[in-house]
């Protein structure tokens, strides 16, 4: 959800992220409709809301950070910004001109789509706008930024289910099947390295089925190619795209 050493005021923003750790950050003070989170209990298997949101595990941490969370105005886009780090964009004017975004979207129309790291959902709007009738499931740790991105950046998709809880828990679990998978995990400003080891990279193979797609975001630095060369390994390396701050991955499944 944040990205690297870039800030708004240098007008260079390009490398954006979204993350997701190990455990979940519940914000109790921010409801998806406004509210409190009262609505919100646990029980056996996780964490239920009322509102119909499912939330894959339970939170042992209650962080209230939506103070340091933004609006802002970046190129003509409305963006999401902490720290000085754009998290994310509106993209209601069109495709946003800077950022990794658009080149996560897949080459092919997928009829669902797993956002791991959905952060205020700027993927999710592009591959709606692209591909209308696409199911998504979205999964992000941080309770209270997709709490002020449903407030502020309209996560109201029909067509998006929201997980709040760990990413990799939830793959490890999950037992659906999407033809697109995006991986756009990060811990504050690191890269999760555990999105490319090898059992995850395994489980993602396994839910994106024989001929699904995966995208991988992450920063471009002196170890990009040893990522790259890492999700050759398990999975058929499509594409790479460099961008100035990002480098993106597009695998298939299969050969």
């Amino acid at each position: 959800m944040s990205t690297g050493t870039d800030n708004i005021g240098s007008r260079s923003i390009e490398a954006v992220t979204a993350k997701s750790g190990t455990i979940p950050q519940q914000c109790p003070s921010e409801d998806p409709r406004g509210g409190s989170r009262s609505d919100v209990v646990t029980g056996p298997d996780g964490l239920h809301s009322s509102d119909g949101e499912r939330l894959s595990q339970t939170s042992r941490a209650r962080t209230d950070r939506t103070d340091s969370l933004r609006i802002e105005e970046y190129e003509g886009h409305r963006v999401l910004v902490e720290d000085g780090a754009i998290l994310s964009v509106a993209v209601a004017g069109g495709d946003p001109p800077f950022g990794y975004w658009t080149a996560m979207l897949p080459e092919r129309r997928p009829h669902s789509a797993l956002l791991l790291g959905l952060g205020a959902g700027t993927l999710a709007h592009l591959l709606t706008r692209r591909f209308s009738d696409v199911r998504i499931v979205g999964v992000d740790i941080d309770a209270c930024l997709v709490a002020f991105a449903r407030r502020h950046f309209d996560l109201a998709l029909p067509n998006l289910e929201v997980v709040i809880g760990d990413a990799f828990a939830f793959v490890a679990g999950c037992r659906e099947h999407f033809e697109y998978v995006a991986v756009d995990l990060f811990r504050g400003h690191e890269f999760q390295r555990g999105a490319l080891a090898r059992p995850f990279l395994r489980q993602l193979r396994s839910i994106a089925g024989p001929d699904g797609e995966i995208a991988v975001n992450f920063f471009k630095d002196r170890r990009s190619e040893v990522h790259v060369n890492r999700l050759a390994r398990i999975l058929t390396v499509q594409r790479v795209q460099r961008l100035p701050r990002n480098v993106v991955v597009h695998c298939r499944t299969g050969t």
